[in-house]
């Protein structure tokens, strides 16, 4: 099953969580993620996550990356390092020029959720030893800043306006094409049940469903007064088996179901004798 985890967004309908708790939501069982990091502050340490997109990057599972906006980026002034072998920056720059670069269906369609751009990309190689590392330019600015590019399987993203985030997900979630889940992760309306009971038929199944139960109640009610009652009957064996203190009481019960009243001396069961409250009753002894 093609699955998708969104990391950093709580979108309905779809497997998500928080970046503190990313690794605890088993990210390698998905097939893809979106990175949603436009609060770079809640990333958890980036190693870490480097690691993990080594992992998808070697299967060739794709990467959705949000990065953050002009504000953020400004206040940053840190490089991203979760890509394995680069540092990537974000600077602010604003311009409503936008210039596709590749054909990637992704590239094509995502352009048209941007207002311009706030910033742009820059990548630096700190592979160790030194290693070509090539990255595509997908949009670029007037003057061919990458405002969106990729590289190996990961797909760094230009924020979207606040107005186009739904529009956003929706274009990077179909370019993945997820299966559709069979069970909605979106809560039930306290209303939806209320409607129900409106419609035709509902009140009438509901009352004699209520019958049936009520029925059902009684019946097992029953059947626990009979389990009990067979129970007692059948504890009467013990007597042919149980020894000390448990078969000093249960002896006692037998005579009270007599009708007698009877109490023991030695509470430990080591005599076993019984004694009737009004005289003694050797005859009971084991």
């Amino acid at each position: 099953m093609r699955r998708l985890l969104i990391v950093g967004k709580d979108l309905p309908n779809f497997p998500n969580t928080p970046w503190a708790q990313w690794l605890t939501a088993n990210p390698l069982d998905y097939q893809g993620l979106i990175l949603d990091c436009r609060r770079p502050e809640e990333l958890p340490v980036q190693a870490g996550i480097a690691q993990m997109l080594q992992t998808y990057i070697n299967n060739g599972h794709p990467i959705y990356v949000i990065l953050p906006g002009a504000k953020v980026a400004d206040q940053q002034k840190r490089a991203f390092t979760f890509i394995p072998g680069i540092q990537e920056y974000c600077y602010p720059a604003a311009g409503q020029t936008l210039n596709l670069r590749n054909p990637d269906a992704l590239f094509q369609n995502y352009v048209h959720v941007l207002e311009g751009h706030e910033i742009y990309v820059h990548m630096v190689n700190v592979t160790q030893p030194r290693q070509d590392v090539a990255w595509i330019d997908g949009i670029v600015d007037n003057v061919s800043r990458p405002v969106c590019l990729k590289i190996f399987t990961l797909y760094l993203l230009h924020p979207p306006a606040a107005r186009n985030e739904q529009k956003a997900f929706k274009t990077i979630i179909e370019h993945f094409n997820p299966d559709i889940p069979t069970v909605s992760t979106l809560p039930k309306p306290s209303w939806v049940d209320e409607a129900a009971t409106r419609l035709p038929g509902v009140a009438e199944a509901e009352s004699r469903r209520k019958s049936i139960q009520t029925e059902i109640d009684l019946k097992n009610e029953k059947l626990r007064l009979q389990e009990d009652e067979l129970r007692s009957l059948t504890s009467w064996t013990d007597l042919l088996w149980l020894d000390g203190v448990q078969l000093q009481s249960k002896v006692g019960d037998a005579l009270k179901f007599l009708g007698l009243s009877v109490s023991s001396t030695d509470p430990t069961g080591h005599t076993g004798d019984l004694f009737h409250k009004n005289r003694e009753c050797n005859s009971c002894s084991r």
